[in-house]
């Protein structure tokens, strides 16, 4: 789908900037913030799964599907 965010391309998305902050620039995981705002919370979300060392995590308006039950 077009034009569509897909949960897969935006955890592809937030794993390679961590990969990124975390292995390119040094950023060790305890010093690094996510911050989301609408569907960006969705990738926030998973990267504090997934990088549960993340400092913190800050979601404002998150967006959710009128079709998830």
């Amino acid at each position: 789908m077009q034009g569509a965010p897909l949960p897969s391309q935006e955890q592809n998305a937030v794993n390679a900037v961590m990969q990124y902050a975390i292995h390119q620039l040094g950023f060790p995981p305890e010093s690094i913030i996510l911050f989301a705002w609408s569907i960006g919370g969705y990738a926030a979300c998973w990267a504090a799964m997934n990088y549960p060392d993340v400092s913190h995590v800050v979601s404002e308006l998150l967006c959710c599907s009128s079709h998830i039950q």
